[in-house]
C-alpha cells in the first residue's frame, strides 16, 4: 500500500462508526513500520480514541509492541 493510501485509511477509520476495531486493526498491521509518519499517524489514531475509550487504549498499548512515539502520542491525553 502506497503512504498516502495508508494515512488516507487512517483518517477515514477514524471517522467510522466501527472505528475502534478499524483502528486496532490498522495500527496492529503497521506497529513494526519504521516510517516516522506512519508511527505519527498510529499516535495520532491512538490519542483521538483515548478522548472516548482511555482504558481500551491503555490495554491495547500493553499488548502491541509499538513505537515509542506512537505510545507517547496514544498516551498524551491518559496521562
Amino acid at each position: 500500500m502506497k503512504r498516502y493510501m495508508k494515512d488516507q485509511f487512517e483518517f477515514c477509520g477514524i471517522k467510522s462508526p466501527k472505528r475502534k476495531e478499524l483502528t486496532q486493526i490498522f495500527n496492529r498491521r503497521l506497529a513494526g513500520s519504521k516510517e516516522f509518519f506512519i508511527q505519527k499517524a498510529i499516535g495520532w489514531a491512538l490519542r483521538e480514541y483515548s478522548k472516548t475509550d482511555g482504558n481500551g487504549v491503555q490495554k491495547f498499548i500493553q499488548s502491541n509492541s509499538l513505537a515509542p512515539l506512537s505510545v507517547r502520542g496514544g498516551m498524551r491525553l491518559i496521562q
